[in-house]
């Protein structure tokens, strides 16, 4: 009876980790913020008289195409569980011992250990 009434006071916390937003730099987003830089007019931004206002054009169509293309998204569930600590290294090495360890399983032989 006791236990029952200390879960009932306690109950579980929610352990999910919390995901952040990300910005996905992958080859399609670059492709896409390229195109965009290409098709902005830079004529307009010889135009103003006062450097200030040149340069603050010149970084509001920087920060437009930038924020378009690399749109902040929510990181995956499965890439919120990765550990700081684990290099792609370790993970291509994990990934061989446990390809050798299927084979090694399915043929139970002296040559495979």
């Amino acid at each position: 009876m006791w236990p029952r009434r200390l879960s009932a006071l306690n109950p579980p916390l929610n352990t999910t980790p919390i995901r952040p937003y990300v910005r996905l730099f992958s080859d399609k987003n670059i492709a896409e913020f390229r195109h965009k830089l290409s098709t902005i007019e830079w004529d307009t931004l010889c135009k103003y008289g006062n450097i200030n206002d040149g340069y603050y054009y010149f970084e509001n169509k920087i920060r437009e195409c930038f924020n378009s293309s690399f749109r902040p998204v929510k990181l995956s569930r499965k890439r919120s569980k990765d550990k700081n600590w684990i290099t792609p290294g370790l993970k291509t090495s994990s990934q061989c011992k446990n390809r050798l360890f299927k084979k090694w399983m399915s043929s139970q032989s002296a040559q495979d250990e």
